[in-house]
């Protein structure tokens, strides 16, 4: 297991957490459509990048793809 992701599966808070995240990150995904403006794009990819950048601080390489 790729280390800092276990911390995501031994820890109960931290797995909410992170959770949380993800549904967030998730939905402003979805809301994103074909005639978002260029403006929502940019917010909602600031937002998900502030949403990765405390995952990361939560769970540390649990965003890294496993080489």
């Amino acid at each position: 297991m790729i280390e800092g992701v276990a911390l995501y599966y031994t820890d109960a808070k931290v797995r909410k957490l992170i959770d949380r995240r993800l549904h967030k990150m998730s939905v402003i995904s979805a809301n994103l459509g074909t005639d978002s403006t260029e403006k929502e794009k940019k917010e909602a990819n600031k937002i998900i990048g502030s949403l990765e950048a405390e995952i990361n601080n939560l769970s540390p390489n649990f965003l890294k793809s496993p080489e």
